[in-house]
């Protein structure tokens, strides 16, 4: 049963790390057309956001697939990169060139979704190891 909603949060947080990713990269158009960037910043912040990305995509594809087959492996790749994706977002969250209010809030919440899934994807963990 724990499996449908570690499913579900995945599922959910699929798109809202779509989402996110796109709104961050339309505010960082729009910071380097308002405001004063230093040389380098904006390039880094845009690669840095492509890299969270693609973690949080691959951390999303790693859960699924380990709670489909009941994997701890899969499983523990998917709380390993959560880790990372968390830093990603507190970068956003603190350290960026610029922080809107809408970019804190975002971030936060995509970091309570992969904070969410390692709880649950833990508990998981532990009923397909109780099953096998």
């Amino acid at each position: 049963m724990i499996g449908f909603y570690l499913q579900s949060l995945l599922f959910f947080d699929y798109y809202y790390n779509i989402m996110v990713s796109v709104i961050t990269f339309l505010l960082a158009l729009f910071k380097l057309v308002a405001l004063p960037y230093p040389q380098g910043y904006w390039t880094f912040e845009l690669m840095f956001l492509a890299i969270g990305l693609v973690l949080s995509l691959l951390r999303i594809d790693q859960g699924g697939r380990g709670n489909r087959i009941e994997s701890n492996k899969y499983i523990g790749t998917m709380v390993l990169l959560s880790f990372f994706t968390v830093g990603c977002n507190a970068y956003f969250m603190l350290a960026q060139t610029y922080i809107f209010k809408i970019e804190l809030y975002l971030q936060g919440v995509a970091s309570v979704f992969a904070a969410l899934e390692v709880m649950i994807g833990l508990v998981a963990v532990c009923e397909y190891h109780q099953a096998s």
